[in-house]
């Protein structure tokens, strides 16, 4: 025959909900009861309101010095590097350079005297080649063939291809 328990378990339970609760209601009631009561609250106070103003200065300028670092950089840049952007007709293909007339290169000994003659005119800087495809998204142009021989030819200095819509990885 089944017994049954010589003490109830509600007993124990019912105290511990009731704790629980308890709890529960302080926990919720966290929220409303500030951090300032706290004796050392209205020093915190004063601080934090000296500080703000130091903070705001710094920043600004430190801002201010960012600026100036990276137009001495751009600068530094612009004294540094002959650049030349050279294109790609999206109708044939042909590379070509304006000066101020539309130059086509056609091959190899082409480029090598453009790059000549742009080492004589740098000064001394170094050469950068922007070589910029058809903005004609439509155009067929270049063929891998001639993006091959592009390559080729302009091996040994530094350049880069601009595809239009994203930026090269090259």
């Amino acid at each position: 025959m089944i017994q049954l328990p010589k003490r109830s378990v509600t007993r124990f339970f019912i105290p511990l909900i009731d704790v629980l609760i308890l709890l529960f209601c302080v926990f919720l009631f966290l929220p409303m009861v500030g951090q300032g009561d706290t004796p050392d609250s209205s020093l915190k106070t004063n601080t934090d309101t000296i500080e703000k103003p130091k903070i705001a200065d710094s920043t600004t300028q430190l801002l201010k010095e960012i600026e100036k670092l990276r137009a001495e950089r751009t600068e530094a840049f612009k004294g540094s590097v002959f650049s030349r952007v050279l294109e790609i007709d999206s109708t044939t293909g042909d590379l070509f350079f304006r000066n101020p007339d539309k130059s086509i290169l056609k091959n190899k000994d082409d480029v090598s005297s453009l790059i000549n003659q742009d080492k004589l005119s740098s000064k001394g800087k170094e050469l950068f080649y922007m070589v910029l495809y058809p903005r004609d998204l439509d155009s067929s142009y270049p063929t891998r063939g001639q993006r091959e021989n592009y390559e080729r030819w302009l091996n040994g200095i530094v350049w880069s291809f601009d595809f239009p819509g994203f930026i090269s990885k090259r």
